[in-house]
């Protein structure tokens, strides 16, 4: 099948790559031989079209105040996490820093 045809089937979900559309179709995956990696491809494909999410929040009703709220706390936690990893990354850069001018001073 060809590349255009398969993207005639979007649903409003994150259109899927040349690579990922050979083998599936949608949220379908082909299974040859290891299921494992036919799990894998389709849990990467659920991910990228927020279908879990979705599902979520369909489970139960929620009011625009309080979806407001978890928007507004999934958006903090995500700039936290955001400068925590950035300063772990900084960290990490510190550290290989002084153990690199360490062993240039080694022989002093």
């Amino acid at each position: 099948m060809q590349l255009k045809t398969l993207l005639q089937f979007s649903r409003g979900y994150k259109k899927q790559i040349w690579d990922t559309a050979s083998v599936s179709l949608g949220r379908s995956v082909i299974v040859d031989k290891n299921v494992n990696q036919a799990y894998n491809e389709l849990r990467n494909i659920l991910n990228e079209s927020n279908v879990r999410k979705v599902v979520r929040s369909q489970q139960r009703f929620e009011s625009f105040h309080d979806k407001k709220k978890r928007l507004r706390k999934e958006r903090d936690w995500g700039v936290y996490l955001a400068a925590v990893k950035k300063n772990v990354k900084i960290a990490l850069h510190m550290k290989q820093r002084t153990a690199d001018e360490k062993q240039n001073y080694d022989h002093l």
